[in-house]
């Protein structure tokens, strides 16, 4: 999926970006295979490609009208207070060539062992490194949940479902994502195992309780009413 962007060139000296933030413009800078260029992304125009974007998307900038740039999105930075975008980072990638991107996982399903035994889900990463041409991107892997069964099951990078034409970068023995038992498996397996005879043991708890001893200050009460 590819998006187009326009942007304006900067000149504006450092102390000037705030002024120019407050205009609703975001400074930002193309990392590319020659010079680096200083721009300038309209906020609103930046809002509105994220609501179109989907994880990793590629980007078409367009500067001041010239030839589109294809470009994937770095670094974002945010405002501490008020969360606003007040800086990008865009770099310049080369259709011809293979290039890595950090994809997002997206869990999907649900896992039996959660729903029914009450796990809980453990998930270990949130996104995984791919190598690949630009046009075979992806912007998201999806995990299936539901193939967790038992508390023994656990999703490797290796179960992962991606196109033929991407490689893995992100070592395939990583755990991506297991269920664990709120009390440990081998106690269930106990309790299981012994459930007749802890039900035996209250009952006789029970009977004892019944059977205890009367307190000393009130053995003459008792005495009285027998």
């Amino acid at each position: 999926m590819t998006i187009e962007l326009k942007a304006k060139m900067r000149t504006l000296p450092t102390a000037a970006l705030n002024e120019t933030r407050a205009q609703g413009l975001i400074p930002a800078e193309v990392y590319g295979h020659g010079k680096n260029q200083h721009i300038f992304i309209a906020a609103k125009d930046y809002e509105n490609f994220c609501k179109q974007a989907t994880g990793v998307t590629l980007v078409n900038l367009i500067v001041d009208g010239q030839e589109p740039l294809k470009v994937l999105i770095g670094e974002i930075q945010h405002e501490p207070i008020s969360g606003k975008v007040i800086h990008l980072d865009f770099k310049e990638i080369k259709m011809d060539e293979e290039m890595s991107a950090r994809v997002p996982l997206v869990f999907a399903g649900v896992s039996k062992v959660v729903k029914e035994m009450g796990g809980t889900m453990i998930k270990s990463l949130d996104e995984v490194e791919i190598s690949c041409l630009p046009d075979n991107l992806i912007g998201t892997i999806e995990v299936d949940l539901s193939v967790l069964i038992s508390f023994d099951d656990v999703i490797h990078v290796a179960d992962l479902k991606i196109p033929e034409n991407i490689t893995m970068v992100t070592e395939a023995n990583r755990v991506v994502a297991g269920v664990k038992a709120k009390i440990k498996k081998e106690v269930l397996e106990a309790m299981a195992a012994s459930g007749e005879e802890a039900k035996t043991a209250e009952v006789a708890k029970e009977g004892e309780a019944s059977a205890a001893p009367v307190p000393e200050e009130n053995k003459g009460e008792t005495a009285k009413s027998n």
